[in-house]
């Protein structure tokens, strides 16, 4: 009989049917089966012999000492390495059964696992990872997205969500979070001087859009009550009999968006602005999340330090909790762009840290290795097609050694139609697929959250080993019909995805 109680754990996968006599025998002598129970139930099983760790940061922050903590799992029970998802969490994979329990506790201590067990839900609060020391916000959200994770954590009527459902706050930054590709997308605008949020929820981003606009305007003080409504009703009214149509967007679909909202209205305690005129106003610097930027503090800065697509070593953890705690104010942050930020640093040792940084082959100022995303692929993923990781770095080191691509153009790498790495929202987007037996990649241009578009297919399944000179060609044949001034996406819009394949070979 399976253990029961009420220990602490990482996450629930959301996978009930999980066997838990593959998991017993690798109780050490001593171990609590309770406890171990609890911690399988929020690690997932990547391959038959290692489980992966998940594990996520309230405000997308966390102390040196935790990453430090981090790391050494990486390096003793792991692979040697850590991944930023697109969700600003950690994952670390190759774990063996037998360490579990070791993790586990070690968790505990650090004050990164969550309090109760079975809820997947708890990794998706995304927010804009420059908040409180950002130049141009319009409102510190810290406190907001913590309030909003202790409601996912206690309030019973807000558990059960499906993995996937995801909430993203932008407070009007310089990084954007890309809202409107997420099930519930909070926009902090500006009206007569006052500070609201604007909500968006998902559309079917197979369509041209990627977000519906629900035309409110609520006051920083009831936004908490508003999103927990919102959930609540989602949970209500959704169908939830099939994983890949448990998102709010099929709801949506389904009753349409004003009955939806009149069945959010019908429950609120407070009063929304009806508005659909004040706008978002969009600060975000698409390379912000890159280099050396300012902070609103005087005199100090953050930096922008980037793996390989996400990926970390645990001794390039180890250097930036090192930096974070000598020069910082002791804090990272992650962000949805898989990199690290480094804030409250001195603008006077810069040059000594930057040498410091690339000292361990991390990148601070590449604006083709930080525009990169990609999941974990087929080395940890059942579900992918394609070696993702493998493949977008392989890209990177490419384009770095063929061109000068100064531009930050986002390319996403995906491995399945689950999409994890979003696709649909990357000026290239790029999902795995399988042809003949070979790896290969349906290619997307022209995707955006911020201008609320879904990129358009351009060509089928590219084989991945030509993948760069092909990308290489869709950049260069961009920068020579631009116009001044001219975006990526922009020119895509201009010119036309569906002309691209009559000017652009896929063998380059």
């Amino acid at each position: 009989m399976e253990p029961t109680g009420n220990s602490s754990t990482i996450t629930n996968i959301g996978q009930d049917d999980l066997d838990w006599k593959k998991i017993s025998p690798f109780l050490n002598k001593g171990d609590d089966p309770e406890l171990l129970y609890f911690l399988y139930k929020g690690l997932i099983f990547p391959k038959e012999d290692t489980l992966m760790l998940r594990c996520r940061m309230t405000g997308a922050e966390l102390d040196s000492k935790q990453l430090i903590a981090l790391a050494e799992i990486a390096e003793t029970h792991g692979g040697g390495y850590a991944d930023i998802t697109t969700r600003a969490n950690f994952q670390i994979r190759e774990i063996p059964f037998k360490d579990a329990i070791i993790i586990l506790k070690k968790l505990l201590e650090l004050g990164i696992a969550p309090p109760i067990t079975g809820l997947n839900n708890l990794r998706n609060v995304t927010v804009t990872p420059t908040t409180g020391f950002d130049p141009v916000e319009l409102t510190d959200i810290s406190s907001i997205a913590k309030e909003i994770y202790q409601q996912m954590l206690y309030n019973e009527e807000l558990q059960g969500l499906p993995g996937k459902f995801n909430i993203a706050l932008d407070s009007g930054g310089k990084i954007s979070v890309s809202s409107e590709a997420n099930d519930l997308g909070i926009k902090a605008v500006s009206l007569d001087g006052k500070v609201y949020f604007r909500l968006t929820a998902a559309d079917l981003h197979g369509e041209d859009t990627i977000a519906n606009d629900l035309n409110w305007l609520i006051l920083p003080e009831n936004i908490v009550h508003v999103v927990a409504t919102i959930i609540k009703t989602y949970l209500q009214l959704g169908d939830f009999s099939k994983r890949l149509r448990s998102r709010i967007k099929f709801l949506i679909k389904q009753i349409g968006i004003e009955t939806f909202k009149e069945k959010v209205l019908a429950q609120l305690e407070c009063e929304v602005i009806n508005d659909s005129s004040v706008t978002f106003t969009n600060h975000a610097e698409p390379d912000a999340h890159l280099g050396i930027q300012p902070q609103r503090q005087e005199d100090l800065c953050y930096i922008g330090v980037n793996g390989s697509a996400g990926r970390y070593t645990s001794q390039q953890l180890k250097l930036i909790a090192s930096v974070a705690n000598t020069h910082g104010n002791d804090t990272i942050r992650l962000t949805t762009l898989q990199n690290c930020l480094i804030p409250f640093l001195n603008r006077s040792i810069i040059p000594e840290i930057v040498e410091t940084i690339q000292a361990t082959k991390l990148t601070v100022n590449s604006k083709i290795a930080g525009s990169i995303i990609a999941c974990t692929g087929s080395a940890g993923c059942s579900f992918s097609a394609s070696a993702t990781k493998a493949h977008s770095l392989a890209l990177s080191q490419y384009l770095d050694a063929n061109g000068d691509y100064n531009e930050p153009i986002n390319i996403h790498f995906t491995g399945c139609s689950f999409s994890c790495a979003q696709p649909y929202i990357g000026d290239i987007g790029l999902i795995g697929t399988k042809s003949k037996g070979e790896e290969c990649y349906h290619i997307f241009l022209g995707g955006g959250a911020e201008s609320n578009t879904s990129s358009v297919r351009v060509w089928k399944a590219v084989p991945h080993n030509i993948v760069p000179q092909h990308v290489k060609a869709i950049l260069d044949f961009y920068a020579q019909q631009k116009q001044c001034g001219e975006d990526f996406n922009q020119f895509v819009h201009r010119y036309g995805a569906e002309n691209f394949n009559q000017s652009i070979e896929p063998s380059g």
